[in-house]
C-alpha cells in the first residue's frame, strides 16, 4: 500500500453531533480515531458548523465557480492563456466535483445563500472605492484587507509562509 501516515498530522478534523450530546460513546470513538491519526479534533455545534463552513469553504467554491462561468462566457479559450498561473491556482477548486457541490448548496442553501449576499455586499464596497478614485480609500482598504489575512492565517500557528505571488 502507497500511503503517507502524516497524511492527517496537525490537519483540522471538525466534527458535530446530531442530538448536540458532546459525550456520547460514538463521538468520543470517532475523535480517538482521528486523534490517533495526528489531527486536531474540534467537536462543534451542527448549526454553528453550516454557518461558519458556508462562509470559509462553500462561499470560496462557488466563487470559484461562478467567476470561473464569467471568464468562460468573456474570454472562452484565452482565460488560462494569458493568467500568468496565479488564476489556475485561485480557481483549483472550480475543478471540485460538481455532484458534491450541488447536494452542499442544496442542504446548506440559507446558509450559503446568506454567505453570497455578505460577499455581494464587500463586492460593492470595493466597487464604489475604485469607482470613486480615490486612491487613499482604495490603498486603505487593501491594505487593512491584507493586514488582517496575514495576521489571521499567522496566528494560528501556521507554519504557512506567504509565496511572491500573493505579495
Amino acid at each position: 500500500a502507497n500511503y503517507n501516515s502524516l497524511l492527517f498530522k496537525d490537519k483540522l478534523v471538525v466534527l458535530s453531533t446530531l442530538n448536540g450530546d458532546k459525550d456520547n460513546k460514538k463521538l468520543n470513538k470517532v475523535k480517538n480515531f482521528w486523534e490517533l491519526l495526528g489531527s486536531k479534533v474540534s467537536i462543534m455545534d451542527p448549526v454553528e458548523h453550516d454557518k461558519v463552513f458556508s462562509k470559509t469553504s462553500h462561499l470560496p467554491h462557488i466563487i470559484a465557480f461562478a467567476l470561473m462561468h464569467y471568464l468562460e462566457k468573456e474570454l472562452g479559450e484565452k482565460v488560462f492563456k494569458y493568467s500568468g498561473g496565479s488564476l489556475e491556482s485561485y480557481t483549483r477548486i472550480a475543478s471540485s466535483d460538481p455532484l458534491m457541490w450541488k447536494d452542499v448548496t442544496v442542504s446548506n442553501k440559507e446558509a450559503v445563500l446568506e454567505a453570497i449576499k455578505g460577499f455581494k455586499s464587500s463586492l460593492n464596497e470595493v466597487s464604489k472605492l475604485i469607482d470613486s478614485e480615490d486612491e487613499e480609500s482604495i490603498l486603505d482598504f487593501l491594505s487593512f484587507v491584507k493586514e488582517v489575512r496575514d495576521k489571521q492565517l499567522f496566528s494560528d500557528g501556521t507554519s504557512w509562509k506567504a509565496s511572491e505571488e500573493d505579495s
